[in-house]
């Protein structure tokens, strides 16, 4: 008896599941440190391919589903080499939390391959598999219970013409613009050449647009980054507060001229009020403003209060607490079968509180910062409120517990991308690294190698205004997702009423 042939082959469903998972598994090359954005294209051709041709509903999802996990389990491994190695976390339940997040996150993006429909409209096709990635990703970047900002399509693309509408409709009108120009691909081969003719458009006005300034030059401002190469505990002695100090503070007294210097998140381990008269001294040393990260404790009542915050050094009043929160490493998620698993076994449990909503923005040298503090900068968001008022955006980050992972660099690669998204210049300062001077285009104009000590010191721009992202939030990309919805649904009402 013969075997199937090789186009049977290709239409098995074993081969296209083997298919999505490796696509989702290699589509993370496309993201830093790799950053080979014309992969992820390839690899959502590969995806709506496999999804379109899927002759079930059920299988449809687990191709999805299928997708999600080869992309999440590799592009997010970092996660769980952090809480195993750094961490010091039980690594059984490390694993079982960490295949939680892949199920659950692979889970709600099986869905949104529902939406790879054949349409008779090529050019809805690409428009309501776009829209349906671009709404996942949106709900994945609110400020929720269970969120997950990351991996986001458009990030990849940071590096290339369509960061453009960044400033228009953030990182997912730049995710939008991705998909539909894969799917426009994919139809192409097909023989139908009006999606594609449009997805080249959207690349070519990208050039032009990427030169257009959406906010103006007011000045500069001199600035230093201290890297110092250390991790911080919240708990940490006395002996090991003492030590952190004498490093940063070497490193600080080689700064000549500043206007602003910059320590990075939990730079000092310790209790803000009993490190504030030595910080008031040294900023009156360096006639400079400086900034950095440390904790709050206060009492209220019985309970102890913990916050990670960002404060200018000799001003009690000016102070930032960190208000999203990074689950499991900063607070434990109340959740009955995360709480019932690590009552367990010996799992570190995290009671950081978070900071009101209503703080904003942090005042030092005669300018307005707008401060996120490491994992918040991943929130469109979080970052874009109150940036119109802002003259720098600052992102103050503790990186060693990713260790040598990509994890940090992915993070870079998303405070470029709120950079582009805000239109100003983005100092982001790490305790171990990279840290960098980001341009408001989303350029690294100058960056400190990882795991070294460093000061990063230059002169960066400031920039008033506000692109139409920070001024109109998600109006831009929320019109094209109704339109991209509205359409196919529209075709299918008038098809029904249509005589027979």
């Amino acid at each position: 008896m013969d075997g199937p042939t090789l186009v049977e082959l290709f239409r098995s469903n074993t081969f296209n599941r083997l298919l999505v998972l490796t696509s989702g598994a290699v589509s993370c090359v496309s993201y830093a440190p790799f950053g080979l954005w014309p992969l992820a294209l390839v690899c959502i051709v590969a995806l709506f391919h496999s999804v379109f041709s899927a002759n079930t509903s059920p299988e449809k999802l687990l191709r999805g589903f299928l997708f999600g996990v080869g992309k999440f389990s590799v592009g997010s491994h970092w996660i769980l080499d952090s809480l195993i190695s750094h961490a010091d976390a039980n690594i059984y339940v490390s694993v079982v939390l960490f295949s939680l997040l892949v199920f659950l996150l692979s889970l709600l993006f099986c869905f949104v391959c529902t939406a790879a429909l054949k349409l008779q409209s090529k050019l809805v096709s690409c428009a309501l598999f776009g829209a349906a990635v671009c709404l996942y990703e949106i709900l994945m970047s609110f400020p929720i219970a269970f969120s997950f900002p990351l991996l986001h399509t458009g990030y990849a693309f940071v590096s290339s013409p369509l960061a453009a509408y960044a400033p228009i409709g953030g990182v997912w009108l730049v995710g939008y613009s991705a998909i539909f120009s894969s799917v426009a691909l994919y139809f192409a081969f097909r023989k139908s050449f009006l999606p594609g003719a449009i997805a080249i458009a959207i690349w070519i006005i990208g050039v032009p647009l990427s030169s257009v300034s959406w906010t103006e030059r007011s000045g500069e401002v001199s600035v230093a980054l201290v890297q110092a190469n250390l991790k911080s505990d919240p708990v940490a002695g006395l002996a090991e507060q003492t030590g952190h100090w004498r490093i940063y503070e070497r490193l600080t007294r080689q700064v000549r001229w500043a206007d602003l210097v910059f320590w990075p998140e939990s730079a000092l381990p310790a209790n803000w009020h009993s490190v504030q008269p030595q910080l008031s001294e040294l900023a009156d040393k360096l006639r400079a403003s400086l900034i950095l990260g440390t904790f709050e404790h206060r009492s209220i009542g019985l309970r102890r209060e913990t916050f990670n915050v960002a404060m200018v050094a000799g001003d009690a009043s000016k102070i930032y607490r960190k208000q999203q929160l990074v689950p499991f490493g900063e607070y434990t998620p109340d959740w009955w079968l995360v709480s019932t698993l690590i009552s367990q076994v010996d799992f570190p449990i995290a009671h950081m509180s978070a900071g009101s909503r209503s703080d904003a923005l942090l005042k030092a040298g005669g300018l307005n910062l707008k401060v996120a503090i490491c994992y918040e900068v991943a929130y469109p968001h979080l970052v874009g409120r109150n940036s119109e008022s802002s003259d720098l955006i600052v992102s103050l980050n503790a990186d060693a517990w990713f260790g040598e992972t990509i994890g940090p660099w992915q993070q870079l690669q998303v405070a470029r991308m709120r950079a582009q998204e805000s239109g100003r210049s983005l100092l982001r300062v790490s305790n171990v690294g990279p840290t960098a001077i980001i341009s408001s285009d989303g350029s690294i104009l100058r960056s400190l190698p990882a795991h070294e000590e460093g000061v990063l010191d230059d002169r960066v721009d400031v920039l008033t205004g506000s692109t139409p992202f920070v001024r109109y939030g998600l109006l831009p990309i929320g019109l094209l997702l109704l339109v991209s919805f509205a359409t196919p649904l529209l075709g299918l009402v008038l098809a029904s009423r249509s005589p027979q």
